[in-house]
């Protein structure tokens, strides 16, 4: 069983955990006290939590040429919520697009996928706009976006982190079912072995 892990966003992150739920895997989006979620699976994270991210988030920061702490508290915990989204994930896969310099990814999704680069975790995006999968890489301290041909598989993984836009495309919805699609079915499985 996999474990699909989130924010609860409306767009990439809930597509994810309805896929992951539909194919009878777990999932688990973490939120925080005032935050909007459709999910049905939340995690709720203390403010002491919270501010446990802030010290990675300043060096997401320099990185992404962005502040830390925001004007808004709402902002700041739902990037200090990233910190819990892929802590404890072996691969992340994220929805979103690349930003002009072709190696930070856009938008809040971005401060995410920093988290998992400086955590060396399996990295995975798929970018919208251009309609592409792409695989990080780290070599030497030269990072590196690296066009995939097909759909990258996570059958190997038990805990994915599944992010991204909130203004999900049809192509982006597409994209999550087909990189769904590579784990296992339990329902499916189950039902199988029921017919035996």
């Amino acid at each position: 069983m996999v474990r699909i892990l989130s924010g609860g966003a409306e767009g990439a992150d809930i597509a994810f955990e309805n896929e992951a739920l539909s194919k009878g895997h777990e999932a688990v989006s973490f939120s925080f006290k005032g935050h909007k979620t459709e999910s049905r699976r939340v995690k709720l994270l203390s403010f002491e939590q919270l501010i446990k991210a802030d010290s990675l988030l300043f060096l997401c920061a320099k990185k992404l040429n962005r502040t830390f702490p925001t004007k808004s508290d709402y902002v700041n915990n739902l990037l200090r919520r990233n910190f819990y989204q892929i802590a404890s994930s072996q691969c992340v896969v994220a929805i979103a697009g690349l930003e002009f310099n072709k190696k930070n990814v856009k938008g809040g999704t971005g401060w995410a996928v920093e988290m998992a680069k400086l955590f060396d975790i399996t990295l995975f995006l798929f970018d919208q706009e251009a309609c592409k999968w792409y695989s990080f890489t780290n070599e030497e301290g030269i990072e590196h976006w690296i066009e995939e041909e097909t759909t990258p598989s996570l059958k190997h993984y038990k805990r994915v982190t599944g992010i991204g836009s909130r203004k999900l495309t049809d192509n982006g919805a597409n994209s999550i079912k087909a990189v769904m699609s590579t784990i296992s079915d339990v329902k499916q499985t189950y039902q199988n072995r029921m017919e035996k």
